[in-house]
């Protein structure tokens, strides 16, 4: 699809675009946040021999939210999930991972 504010040619709104958009992750999207996440936290920071995923990834409950950057790449994302002790209805977010390369993009401030 093509992006109408750059056939416009809206320069000043061109700019202040986010650098990423944030959605609910299709079945492409999940597995590219699930390959992050196992780069993150098992071969970058070492947190995990193998794979980190859980029992509330089998959830089917559970949502994934992506962060795309312009190009439609996924550069992070988060699980939310719900608090199954006690299971009263609240939600959680967990194994929130970010690419090395998109790390800082949302950064607001000194």
């Amino acid at each position: 699809m093509a992006d109408i504010l750059a056939l416009l040619g809206d320069a000043r709104t061109l700019e202040r675009r986010p650098a990423f958009l944030v959605e609910e992750a299709d079945v492409a999207g999940a597995a590219a946040y699930r390959r992050l996440r196992e780069d993150v936290f098992v071969t970058e920071q070492g947190l995990f021999m193998g794979s980190d995923a859980d029992d509330l990834d089998a959830d089917p409950r559970t949502i994934v939210l992506v962060a795309r950057d312009r190009a439609g790449e996924v550069v992070g994302g988060v699980r939310l999930a719900p608090v199954v002790e006690p299971d009263i209805g609240w939600w959680t977010g967990s194994r929130l991972a970010v690419h090395r390369a998109a790390r800082g993009l949302g950064a607001v401030g000194p």
